[in-house]
């Protein structure tokens, strides 16, 4: 179908990091009469930073539901209905199967990128080492074929990564892909935007002050 979207417009840092949301924990959905571009996690803020995003690009809210789980919310669900969002968003991404090229048209779209994809699929745990210490550590995980390419945009923007593994995946039955990220420079380069991650972060870099 025919995009009227302004992509001058739209290549911005802020579109950058709703394209790491999605290739993470987006969804693009198209059935008889229905579409819908969907983020679904379990941090609201996640979920109403890229809200503010897509109203902001698009001139669409979208809005955020709850899904509940034994009585209790379990995640939070962006869904955006808009037949020309989810075309273009398709088409750009390859049906979430490529990072599209105009990330890597400068530092700052990489580095919002990344923070959009370690909001989502990335994590930060905080560890009781058996030798009495405390331990941080970053990674990243997906089934995607363009974890491979992620890997190589934190060589970019001067964060070291560990070496590439396959590990299982509760959510697939392929194997996904996964790396751990220097904590340190992962933590002080770039950083989480969402409150739960980021509040692990800073916690951390507490230490080095």
């Amino acid at each position: 179908m025919k995009i009227n979207i302004d992509k001058r417009k739209t290549y911005t840092k802020d579109f950058a990091y709703l394209i790491g949301s999605l290739l993470g924990d987006g969804c693009l959905y198209i059935g008889k009469d229905t579409y819908q571009f969907s983020i679904t996690s379990e941090d609201h803020d996640f979920c109403k930073k890229c809200q503010d995003i897509v109203l902001s690009l698009f001139k669409k809210k979208g809005r955020i539901k709850t899904i509940l789980k034994d009585g209790k919310i379990s995640y939070y669900q962006l869904v955006v209905c808009s037949k020309e969002i989810v075309y273009f968003l398709k088409d750009l991404t390859n049906n979430k199967k490529d990072i599209p090229l105009f990330i890597y048209r400068n530092a700052l779209f990489l580095k919002s990128f990344t923070q959009g994809l370690m909001d989502s699929d990335g994590w930060i745990s905080k560890v009781n080492a058996s030798d009495g210490y405390i331990r941080y550590r970053v990674g990243f995980k997906n089934i995607s074929k363009w974890t491979i390419d992620f890997k190589n945009i934190f060589d970019k923007i001067g964060v070291k990564t560990g070496q590439m593994t396959r590990v299982s995946n509760k959510r697939s039955l392929n194997k996904a892909f996964s790396f751990t990220v220097n904590t340190f420079d992962y933590c002080s380069k770039v950083g989480f935007k969402i409150d739960r991650k980021n509040k692990i972060s800073k916690e951390y870099l507490q230490f080095f002050l």
